[in-house]
């Protein structure tokens, strides 16, 4: 169930007033999204735009490892720093020796780097969230600060009205906010470059398939990471659909991820021929796989985000999670009646959000608080999705085909 907004969540209240005056012309830019890769990929419009509106700028980005390869070789970044927040994530844990450590350090050499503005793109979902992202912008001295408001944001200078996850996707979020410092866009589309080597490398892997055939070739990415078990479907539904899709339409399967042993459960009980690409990828010659396929089937994930951006036929299904905040581009919401093979008319897009017709959901990130990773007791989201209709709309999005990239 979605949380309340707190109380003094008011539009048009003191927090939500526009910012008086001019400001200087941003030099030095900071941005900060902690978080995992495919929050970091959606983040790249907001980027675009500010790269855009101010080139002499320096832009710097504040992010997690894995959020940081979302940004290789981009175009809009001129620098990524490096934190491990997971040592600041419960108050027990910032009070230890070494995260009092490595936190004076870091507070000291963000000081150091004299940032004019500070650009937060992050919910402030709860109290020891909030509290963080008010040191940092204390430590970063920035006399510009933007981001989104839902009342906490009392220390921000450049407001955007926070209306809770899935009000809008999180790309538009992004956008507001970098919109309150002269940087408008409109274009949502992520950005990962990806090199003629990179796409040369995934057709090198694809050629390897033990189906030497001509038919289409789908990928499949049935994991998604270690956040939430619960936005999992099923392994055997998968390899259901993979073998449905090569026996009835001739199509040659792939698996991609990072996550071997899962990813080794669905090949095991798969009947067709398949090339299992599990570890074999870094992130850019899986981009040059995606570019060389006809479909990406898979949770919802940092790959379903990567494969709609660069245009390619995408079905990415949901279970708690939402599916409003987080919309892979250019995709469009299906949601499966309760009977077993019906499909609503089909929207015309390259990309679907795919996901059953539980009233409870999503459950995570739902109105203004974080919900339940695992969904709600009883969760059935995913068993709602069954192998069959997910056959046929693969099949739709097969004859579709792929949006040219940019």
């Amino acid at each position: 169930m979605a949380s309340t907004p707190p109380p003094y969540h008011r539009r048009g209240g003191r927090h939500f007033d526009p910012p008086a005056g001019d400001f200087p012309i941003p030099r030095r830019i900071l941005v900060v999204k902690l978080f995992a890769l495919g929050d970091m990929l959606n983040i790249t419009p907001a980027l675009r735009a500010l790269r855009k509106r101010y080139p002499e700028a320096r832009i710097t980005v504040l992010a997690t490892r894995g959020g940081a390869a979302g940004l290789q070789r981009s175009p809009y970044v001129d620098d990524v720093l490096l934190f491990d927040k997971t040592l600041f994530d419960s108050v027990g844990g910032s009070l230890s020796l070494r995260a009092l450590l490595v936190g004076l350090r870091f507070a000291l050499d963000l000081r150091r780097r004299r940032y004019d503005t500070l650009v937060l793109l992050h919910h402030l979902v709860t109290g020891w969230g909030t509290l963080k992202y008010l040191a940092l912008a204390f430590w970063c001295g920035a006399p510009v600060r933007a981001g989104l408001d839902n009342g906490r944001g009392w220390f921000l200078t450049h407001r955007v009205r926070d209306e809770g996850f899935g009000a809008i996707d999180e790309r538009r979020y992004w956008l507001r906010i970098v919109a309150t410092l002269g940087a408008i866009s409109d274009d949502d589309r992520p950005h990962f470059t990806v090199t003629d080597a990179d796409r040369a490398a995934g057709a090198r892997l694809l050629a390897a398939h033990p189906d030497g055939g001509g038919g289409a070739i789908v990928a499949i990415h049935p994991t998604n990471g270690t956040y939430g078990s619960g936005r999992q479907w099923p392994a055997g539904r998968f390899a259901a659909v993979a073998d449905r899709l090569a026996r009835e339409q001739g199509m040659r399967i792939v698996l991609v991820g990072v996550e071997v042993g899962e990813i080794g459960r669905v090949a095991a009980v798969m009947g067709a021929p398949v090339l299992n690409l599990a570890g074999r990828t870094d992130l850019p010659t899986l981009a040059g796989v995606l570019l060389n396929v006809d479909l990406l089937l898979g949770n919802d994930s940092s790959v379903a985000h990567l494969a709609a951006a660069l245009g390619t036929p995408t079905l990415a299904l949901f279970g708690p999670s939402n599916d409003r905040a987080w919309l892979p581009w250019g995709a469009r919401h299906v949601t499966l009646p309760r009977a077993v093979g019906e499909l609503s008319p089909l929207p015309d897009a390259h990309a679907l959000a795919v996901r059953g017709s539980d009233p409870h959901a999503p459950c995570l990130y739902n109105g203004f608080g974080p919900g339940n990773p695992d969904g709600c007791p009883g969760c059935r989201c995913l068993d709602l999705i069954d192998a069959a209709r997910i056959t046929a709309l693969a099949a739709h999005l097969l004859a579709r085909g792929r949006t040219p990239t940019a």
